[in-house]
């Protein structure tokens, strides 16, 4: 069984994480607003995640390189890896416009990955249980918080000292609804030009 890093590392590293997050934080946002950029998207910025789910729908946008920056649309996040540097991130998209949302497995690669960070001064062995206890140890000291998703009762964590943006809830029924009626509408301009 491999050693977790310990609560004692990270208090005693515990700027280092603070600064790592804010990095995370930063870089993520960078990269997913010159994607959406490039591609010459509208980002709905109230729910960013429509607009990455029609990317990721499409062949053409669901993956591709970006300067030295290859990318992969999964799940709820952009996966970024850098090719000079070998630097791996992933965005998350379900935060409104928060895109430092914190996943213990994600940010340990990112710590792992970052070449302004190496040599590191403790070891990260377990990408998910040692990110996961950054993530606990960082919350008890106040420097990280929990932040709500645009999906009900779903949660993640940032680092506490940041401009914070406000992130609405999506309510699915009333989005379907707006949609078809603007199908609905649509459809029967169609009818009646026959």
């Amino acid at each position: 069984m491999k050693k977790l890093i310990t609560d004692e590392d990270i208090i005693r590293h515990q700027r280092f994480f603070e600064s790592c997050a804010k990095d995370y934080r930063n870089l993520a946002k960078n990269l997913i607003l010159e994607l959406v950029r490039k591609k010459k998207k509208k980002l709905d910025e109230d729910f960013p995640f429509l607009t990455f789910n029609r990317m990721k729908g499409s062949q053409k946008h669901h993956k591709g390189k970006m300067n030295e920056w290859e990318y992969f649309f999964h799940g709820y996040h952009c996966y970024f890896f850098n090719t000079r540097t070998k630097l791996e991130i992933e965005v998350p998209f379900m935060f409104g416009m928060e895109f430092g949302d914190l996943d213990p497995y994600f940010f340990s690669i990112f710590i792992k990955t970052n070449p302004d960070y190496q040599p590191l001064l403790f070891i990260i062995e377990n990408n998910f249980e040692d990110g996961k206890r950054i993530l606990k140890v960082m919350l008890e000291l106040g420097l990280y918080e929990k932040i709500c998703s645009n999906l009900p009762g779903h949660f993640g964590v940032a680092v506490k000292d940041r401009d914070t943006v406000e992130i609405k809830i999506f309510d699915h029924e009333a989005y379907a609804h707006r949609h078809q009626s603007k199908f609905n509408i649509l459809k029967l301009l169609a009818i009646r030009r026959f």
